[in-house]
């Protein structure tokens, strides 16, 4: 789920904004497991294949995100998330949507997505892995979530 990630941005941006809570916070929020992906690949831990980007397509895509994007690592930085946010601004609400969105980030990529698992590589399968199986469908349910 790439536009979803930012569309769900939104959702505590319109119940936050007399707060003056800053977009760009639930922006980077809602990507921190991107981000963590995209540190632990440059550092080969999640390494992504092919190397090269023009030869990238859904079908040849080769992704295991075992730290960054699996269910549990998932919830568990939300939670991080959530503690940070509130150790910087002490402000509960702010802290809660915030670890929501890192969560919730996760939580969507299950259904439109590549395969994760629960901890691991050897634990259970708890995605639908959309990307590979039913790449136009997944990107169809990206349109309506982001558009809604």
């Amino acid at each position: 789920m790439i536009v979803g990630h930012y569309a769900a941005a939104l959702i505590p941006y319109s119940r936050l904004k007399e707060s003056r809570t800053p977009f760009w916070l639930l922006l980077l929020c809602a990507n921190v497991p991107e981000f963590l992906w995209l540190l632990l690949a440059l550092l080969g831990i999640e390494p992504a294949s092919p190397a090269s980007m023009f030869d990238a397509s859904f079908s040849s895509l080769d992704v295991h995100m075992t730290y960054s994007h699996n269910l549990i690592p998932g919830l568990l930085q939300g939670v991080a998330v959530g503690v940070l946010v509130y150790g910087w601004l002490r402000r509960g609400d702010v802290a809660l949507w915030c670890g929501f969105l890192a969560a919730f980030h996760v939580l969507c990529d299950l259904v439109v997505g590549f395969e994760h698992q629960l901890w691991g590589p050897g634990s259970a399968r708890v995605s639908l892995n959309t990307y590979a199986s039913a790449p136009y469908l997944a990107i169809a349910i990206e349109l309506v979530f982001a558009l809604a």
